[in-house]
């Protein structure tokens, strides 16, 4: 069963105001060299080489070979059967398909960096999968194509049929960055072709780029018990709730330093944690007791959700959240009723106008940040009044 449920875009993070804030600035790419080829590779071919993963598309978590550049995320397919029957039917007219975009890997195998949710319905059809849904001409449910297909899977398709499918040609452009291993000039690269239909998320790039020990340990702290009781039981398909556990950890151990756009920020966190863990596993450790004690004392849910709407309120949280984790050994003395009596006092504390000022908005700006966490740090206390 998916871990996934429908309540999860009612628990999703709001992060609209900050990916338009951050978007404004451009990563800094240190002028990479960018080749790319193009080809054409009939359905056949394609669906061979993902069989034999000479070209393959990662899952979230997965570790697929030696090499880390190939662990990574693609996100859920999210197709609707009735997507997918409209995909096989444009092949089946013979209409042109956007293109298939590749990295070259320093491995020579091709990640799949737009275009999972065509290879994928090719794959499942093919494979047998998936079968065309019930449609007919006259009652308007179909076009003349999937009337003839309605019901079928490929192994009942006609020989004619069957190639037909098969020897559709596709574009495929092959993407390679100089040196191959210059992730931020393939993040950028990914975020300007990223133009599909449900685009990626600054998020789901970085964690398919810069896979390796950093993914996994922050998707262990993602399925944290006590992490879920605060965010929610249900993960979120866009990865949010993974974001957020990165957004906390990068701040902790080095808010000081923060400087826009988030998203480098972030992707510098994710390289240097890489290459070396020795933080991260501290940092780690910090972040699950304080989710302990937030639990523990009873606030809970309530440590990201402010105000009444029940909504995520990720400036608040990742503000409240570093200020906790940087004085966890007190926070570690003084659990249950202390904990929730200053949580009451700090959030109290928080009127109207301040909360205007610092919690809501685009809330990415250098400025910003620093301000917020400082506030946070200067009125979260344990300290009976």
């Amino acid at each position: 069963m998916s871990r996934f449920s429908a309540e999860d875009q009612f628990e999703s993070i709001d992060l609209t105001a900050d990916e338009e804030e951050d978007n404004a600035y451009n990563l800094e790419d240190e002028n990479p060299e960018v080749s790319y080829r193009s080809e054409d590779i009939d359905v056949y071919g394609l669906v061979r080489r993902i069989k034999h993963k000479s070209i393959y598309i990662p899952r979230f978590g997965e570790r697929q070979g030696p090499d880390n550049d190939t662990e990574g995320f693609q996100r859920e397919f999210i197709w609707t059967n009735k997507q997918i029957d409209r995909f096989i039917e444009s092949i089946f007219l013979g209409y042109p398909i956007p293109a298939i975009f590749l990295v070259k890997l320093s491995d020579q195998r091709r990640i799949v960096l737009d275009g999972q949710q065509r290879l994928q319905a090719l794959t499942m059809f093919r494979s047998d999968n998936h079968k065309i849904g019930n449609y007919h001409k006259n009652d308007g449910s179909g076009s003349y194509v999937l009337a003839e297909l309605s019901g079928k899977k490929f192994s009942n398709l006609s020989e004619s049929e069957k190639l037909k499918f098969e020897d559709y040609i596709m574009q495929v452009i092959t993407l390679e960055a100089t040196p191959r291993d210059n992730k931020n000039a393939i993040y950028n690269i990914y975020e300007r072709i990223n133009s599909g239909g449900t685009p990626l998320t600054a998020h789901e790039i970085r964690v398919a780029l810069y896979a390796g020990e950093v993914v996994r340990k922050i998707s262990e702290l993602n399925d944290y018990g006590n992490w879920r009781e605060i965010y929610s039981q249900n993960f979120n398909k866009r990865l949010r709730d993974h974001e957020l556990v990165s957004r906390v950890l990068a701040l902790y151990e080095g808010y000081e330093k923060y400087m826009k756009p988030l998203k480098k920020f972030l992707n510098d966190y994710y390289m240097n944690s890489n290459e070396s863990s020795e933080n991260l596993d501290k940092s780690s450790l910090v972040f699950k007791r304080a989710c302990d004690v937030i639990v523990d004392s009873g606030v809970g849910r309530s440590a990201m959700r402010p105000r009444d709407d029940n909504r995520i309120n990720i400036a608040w949280f990742d503000s409240f959240m570093v200020a906790v984790m940087r004085n966890i050994d007190m926070c570690e003395q003084n659990k249950g009723d202390s904990f929730r009596q200053a949580y009451e006092r700090y959030s109290s504390s928080v009127n109207n106008e301040y909360f205007d000022e610092y919690f809501t908005g685009a809330t990415t700006d250098t400025f910003d940040v620093r301000k917020r966490i400082n506030y946070a740090l200067e009125n979260f206390n344990l300290e009976d009044d």
